[in-house]
């Protein structure tokens, strides 16, 4: 491929003109420049996905699976919350880098899903909902009640709330395709929580 320093050259040369050079960075710059090649007719209105492009993308999804799962273990001793809210702040920070930057398709869907999911928890641990139906769980970190009954499913629904407003914080960041699932399965569970 050209680079700037050569295009420079060319129109030096009289072998093209500022326009045109200033038109091909542009094209260059695309995005879907690299698809349209003489080989490979890919229209515009196709959508080209890979789920893996290499061995890397699966080392790099364990690699960041057993970190979170790290993080919110070691998190948890301390508090439940403080091991969500470590879950899903490392997952933000880690999608702006292997999301934004490296486009990894496979460990971008799972840093979605562990933001959500840690957001998720630490609303249930907030608002004291309690899985185990403990009501010694809530007092441990000094919120809510746990158990059954209004005041789990309101809970609930507080921390559901939480997982929607996450999952479109993270489509408006990342815009990673498989966003609306988890924030349609967040509402759902809202919606439920509230019924």
């Amino acid at each position: 491929m050209m680079s700037e320093i050569d295009l420079d050259a060319a129109v030096r040369a009289g072998i093209v003109d500022a326009t045109t050079r200033e038109r091909l960075l542009a094209f260059a710059a695309m995005p879907a420049a690299a698809a349209f090649t003489p080989d490979n007719s890919v229209s515009p209105d196709e959508e080209s996905f890979r789920l893996l492009t290499g061995f890397n993308d699966i080392f790099v999804t364990i690699a960041i699976g057993l970190l979170l799962f790290a993080l919110g273990a070691l998190g948890g001793q301390v508090a439940p919350a403080l091991g969500a809210l470590l879950t899903a702040a490392a997952s933000w920070g880690l999608a702006e880098y292997f999301t934004r930057k490296r486009r990894l398709a496979l460990p971008s869907i799972a840093l979605l899903l562990a933001f959500v999911a840690g957001v998720l928890m630490l609303g249930v641990t907030l608002f004291g909902v309690s899985p185990s139906h403990n009501p010694h769980a809530a007092a441990r970190i000094g919120f809510g009640s746990a158990g059954d009954g209004p005041g789990s499913a309101a809970g609930f629904a507080a921390a559901a709330a939480m997982a929607v407003a996450a999952a479109y914080a993270h489509w408006r960041r990342f815009h990673v395709p498989i966003t609306v699932a988890a924030g349609a399965a967040a509402l759902a569970g809202l919606v439920l929580a509230v019924a």
